[in-house]
Formats: structure tokens, C-alpha cells, sequence
């Protein structure tokens, strides 16, 4: 299994979206690469370079992505925001995690989009993410 962390780049990644299993952007990352400043046009565009899934994450506003043809969505996390720095990077990090785990994409992506929430609520890049017990235990608050 291969994920890919679609961020904005100078070059053109298309050949590298088409081998991954799993894209995932930012949407600036994704409008980048489609040309298409529309997060769902762009999502769809993005879906036809890869027989994989594709993913962008919108910060407050949770991740998209696209399964069995159909959008669907995960509403971020409310939290206290200390510090965001690197909680794309780490959100990509969990998702390959939860991907090699369960393999279910919507279980996936939750679990990607606490792993996220619970670094936001910490200072620092590195030394704010949590642990997957940690994750466990906060995701059961919103069950």
C-alpha cells in the first residue's frame, strides 16, 4: 500500500498520484495539481489520475474523499487550538497507519482526523502528536 502527501510542489506529481494507492492534499496541494480551484471538481479531477483513492483535508473544515463514486465527508474535530504545526503531516501519518490496520476508508480517515485534532491542542510539531491510545480515548468521546 502507498500514500501519497499530494502538498504544493513546483513540479508536476501526477505520475506520483497515478502509483499511489491513497492521495491525500491539502487543497491548495490539489487545486495545484488539477489547475481547479473547486474543491469537489478538483477532487473529481484529481480521482481520474489514479485507480486509487484520493483525499484533501481542510482543516476546521474536516477531509473529503471519494468512495464507490460518491463524496463523502469527515467533519473535523472541535478542539481548542494551541498549535497546528504540522497537523497535515501528521494527519498523513495516521491515515497510512489506520489504512494498513483496518483498511476501511471512512474508519481510516476518522481516526487520521483525531490524530490531528489531539496535535492541534499541543505545542509543538513532533512533540504534540499523540499516542494511538490517546486517539482511542479521545475518539470515544464522540461516538
Amino acid at each position: 500500500m502507498t500514500v501519497l502527501d499530494g502538498d504544493i510542489t513546483p513540479q508536476d506529481i501526477s505520475e506520483l498520484v497515478a502509483l499511489s494507492d491513497h492521495a491525500a492534499f491539502s487543497e491548495p496541494g490539489l487545486a495545484r495539481l488539477t489547475g481547479v480551484k473547486e474543491m469537489a471538481s478538483a477532487l473529481k479531477q484529481a480521482q481520474t489520475l489514479t485507480n486509487g483513492h484520493v483525499y484533501v483535508t481542510q482543516g476546521s473544515a474536516g477531509c473529503d474523499w471519494l468512495e464507490n463514486g460518491g463524496r463523502q465527508h469527515q467533519p473535523a474535530f472541535k478542539v481548542d487550538v494551541v498549535d497546528t504545526t504540522g497537523a497535515g503531516d501528521v494527519f498523513h501519518g495516521a491515515l497510512a497507519v489506520a489504512l494498513a490496520t483496518s483498511g476501511d476508508l471512512a474508519e481510516s480517515v476518522r481516526f487520521a482526523s483525531g490524530v490531528a485534532a489531539l496535535k492541534c491542542t499541543r505545542p509543538g510539531g513532533r512533540a504534540g502528536i499523540p499516542d494511538c491510545d490517546q486517539t482511542r480515548s479521545f475518539l470515544s468521546l464522540f461516538v
